[in-house]
């Protein structure tokens, strides 16, 4: 008997844990600079964002040298995105485009990665990526 109310209290024990969670995701955030006389690390570990959506898009974009929007699987409020440069030669470009202004916001060198969480008011006809030449990356977005 008691190793049965076991199993039921770690099952109870695990399903709150699970609902706790159920609309988090967990970033983990290093960065270590050792560059000449230059030593900085930043650690704060895990962070936890809570996103309310449960819609998400993943795939890998192809550029070229002319801005193009983004586009996702889904409608609905845009939350964290996440981009991998997967070129070896190529810089990326992301810009949001505001009232027919295209303003260059940031920029991944070849193999590098990023994740930000985007303006509530974000929508995905607004985010534009291209390169420096034709290349790939790949990115996630998920719903807010």
């Amino acid at each position: 008997m008691k190793k049965i109310l076991t199993a039921i209290a770690i099952a109870l024990g695990l399903a709150i844990a699970a609902q706790a969670t159920t609309n988090e995701i967990t970033i983990k955030v290093q960065l270590t600079v050792a560059k000449n006389s230059v030593q900085i690390e930043r650690a704060p570990g895990n962070v936890s964002a809570q996103l309310l959506g449960s819609k998400y898009s993943t795939r890998v974009y192809s550029t070229t040298t002319a801005w193009t929007p983004l586009s996702v699987d889904f409608t609905g409020n845009l939350g964290m995105f996440y981009a991998r440069n997967l070129d070896t030669t190529n810089v990326l470009y992301f810009s949001w485009n505001t009232n027919g202004l295209t303003i260059t916001n940031m920029c991944l060198k070849p193999g590098e990665p990023m994740m930000m969480r985007l303006y509530q008011k974000a929508t995905i006809g607004n985010l534009h990526a291209k390169g420096s030449t034709a290349g790939d990356f790949e990115a996630t977005i998920l719903e807010e």
